[in-house]
């Protein structure tokens, strides 16, 4: 198979990947037909030049599909029952590629490097419910770590790689690099897509194909080679290779893991956001089999499995009718000072718990005594109208933000946490107000950041916000995740002169700073300046036709769009090279259209195709 060049992004990219689209019909399965008279009647082999001429053009195999010899007479296209798999093609697939790319950039540096990477990582908090989590191990060795850890890894990366690569000449390129990754997985793991996030993700696309391109190039100038885990491994599998020279290494952007990016957007599309059919589902529900594997024998281990698992539910009813039955209460905290909250109205704004537990002399107030608590609940709205919350602490998760007034250059004023308070006022009868007695005031104690005007920020600058009392709880828009810089900021052991705001927290988050969700619309007018910065309003939107079905904008528009895909855009030597590539396809279409045009008998005939034509291009199979 010849590998050809990804033009992930491009205009002539998104007009292949629809012009090209496989489409079952008659003549393919005549295809298949013909290779299996080849290989059953005439004695062919899977792998001869007569096989592979009819069948490598379109990637095929010599198998018939039972859905399309079942249904399709009924008008069923089995080719697009196959969505886009996130997990493989991403998670552990391109995301990991570039990560472990730039881990070999350092090396080519410094050790010291990666240390202070790993270093920077450690320090990164936790955010919201199992959303961020702590980066306990070396994330450079990338050891035991799933999808999730890589995610969570692109989009708290851009503070943690600052200055860093400014040896190799690819700051810039880096930092621009993990924004735009950051924003290509937020918008696709969105639960829920319009034409306007969708428009913004096909954009998005097209910034990652474009960067990947450049990274590609100015990455592989420089000499990287295998990570030191890499070389470990491959001298497990073949002890008697010697391995104290590393191989050398470059980042290739021609696999059909960056092919297949481009086919998210029209797969959301037809088949919905993926959180309801991508292959994470499936693979989270190995961690319990894998539990109750580890505490079995090892032999016959499913019937084991299947001991454990009914011994688990029936734990968990005995748990459930204890907890319906009981009527004990809880009079005093743990020892550990804990603070459980009960379940709470979602119509509420916000929730304090009523403890009197532990109290914050004021000495010079006739009622001293105000009653500090550990923990408050924000209720909120997400941009796919659920109700959310979140869960403010100040000794683990104290940063929030809060609406900015109208006239101020940030639509936000970021803050953190000190402590949280509850007390009894009362107010004295005077002339104009009556007495009011043993009142209950919520209050936080924060100390406020001041926004950094200076530091370039937003989508066109692809970079995250940077920033530098007593707070009535029911202002509190929400929590945010701030990200240390690097040292040189640092004031104290715990504290530093700026924090980063990250904007790719959650969908939640990463949806307020483009301008708001349909669950945000009652902050539309403070997020106007978010919507202009992402130029939301100049995007052109999808039409339909009556049936509700997307009319093709490419069209009309391909005398336009031929040229977008040249220049520094593309990875090649000259135009010419561009024109030999897009006449192979010509070609390549010429023999297709050759043999598909025949009107003879497929069962009796082979096709007309040339059996050297060996190259294969990346279909968007889906």
């Amino acid at each position: 198979m010849s590998r050809q060049k990804v033009r992930l992004g491009t205009v002539n990219d998104f007009k292949m990947r629809i012009s090209r689209q496989r489409h079952d019909s008659i003549h393919h399965q005549a295809k298949v037909r013909n290779a299996r008279k080849l290989i059953f009647q005439d004695g062919y082999g899977v792998e001869s030049m007569a096989v592979k001429g009819i069948l490598d053009i379109e990637s095929l195999t010599p198998i018939q599909n039972a859905w399309s010899l079942r249904l399709y007479e009924h008008g069923f296209d089995h080719f697009l029952m196959h969505p886009s798999d996130m997990l493989h093609m991403w998670s552990v697939g391109k995301e990991k590629d570039i990560f472990a790319a730039s881990v070999r950039l350092l090396y080519t540096c410094s050790d010291d490097l990666v240390t202070e990477m790993d270093q920077r990582f450690r320090q990164v908090p936790t955010f919201g419910k199992r959303v961020v989590r702590k980066f306990r191990n070396n994330v450079s060795a990338m050891k035991k770590l799933a999808g999730r850890d890589y995610n969570n890894i692109t989009i708290c990366a851009m503070p943690c790689i600052e200055e860093l690569f400014i040896n190799v000449g690819m700051e810039e390129l880096m930092q621009e690099l993990f924004f735009v990754s950051a924003t290509w997985y937020s918008f696709a793991d969105l639960r829920l897509h319009t034409d306007s996030t969708l428009e913004f993700f096909k954009s998005t696309t097209t910034n990652l194909g474009h960067i990947l391109r450049q990274f590609t190039k100015q990455a592989n100038k420089h000499p990287m080679v295998e990570l030191p885990e890499e070389a470990a491994s491959r001298h497990r599998r073949n002890p008697k290779q010697n391995v104290s020279t590393p191989k050398s290494k470059k980042f290739s952007n021609s696999t059909p893991k960056t092919h297949f990016l481009g086919d998210f957007v029209r797969s959301i599309k037809y088949f919905g956001t993926t959180d309801s059919y991508d292959t994470s589902i499936g693979e989270n529900q190995h961690q319990q089999v894998k539990g109750y594997y580890e505490r079995t024998n090892k032999q016959d281990h499913e019937a084991q499995i299947a001991c454990h698992d009914h011994r688990t539910m029936l734990l968990h009813d005995i748990r459930e009718r204890n907890r319906l039955h009981s009527t004990r209460k809880q009079i005093a905290l743990t020892e550990s000072h804990n603070e459980p909250l009960p379940y709470t109205d979602p119509e509420a704004k916000y929730h304090m718990a009523f403890g009197k537990q532990f109290f914050l002399d004021l000495n010079d107030l006739e009622y001293d005594k105000d009653i500090a608590l550990k923990v408050v609940r924000i209720n909120y709205t997400t941009y796919d109208l659920r109700r959310n919350q979140d869960s403010i602490n100040p000794r683990t998760h104290p940063d929030i933000m809060v609406l900015s007034p109208p006239d101020s250059i940030h639509p936000f004023i970021y803050g953190r946490v000190i402590g949280i308070f509850h007390c009894n006022v009362q107010l004295k009868k005077t002339a104009r107000f009556k007495a009011i007695r043993h009142h209950r005031v919520d209050f936080l104690w924060v100390r406020w950041y001041q926004y950094d005007s200076n530091y370039p920020s937003g989508w066109q600058a692809k970079r995250t916000t940077s920033t530098q009392r007593y707070l009535s709880s029911t202002s509190i828009a929400r929590q945010y995740e701030a990200i240390t810089p690097d040292g040189s900021c640092k004031i104290e052991t715990n504290d530093w002169k700026f924090y980063y705001v990250n904007i790719f927290s959650d969908c939640d988050m990463t949806m307020l700073f483009l301008g708001g969700g349909i669950g945000h619309q009652h902050l539309f007018e403070h997020l106007t300046r978010f919507a202009e910065d992402a130029k939301i309003n100049e995007q052109v939107l999808p039409c339909y036709n009556e049936d509700s079905d997307e009319i093709d904008q490419f069209i009309d528009s391909s005398e336009e769009g031929s040229n977008n895909d040249s220049d520094d855009d593309m990875l090649v030597e000259n135009e010419e090279e561009v024109e030999d590539d897009e006449a192979e396809i010509t070609e390549e279409e010429d023999i297709i259209d050759k043999g598909l045009n025949e009107e003879d008998d497929y069962d009796n005939k082979e096709l007309d195709l040339d059996p050297e034509d060996n190259d294969v291009v990346y279909n968007s199979d889906w």
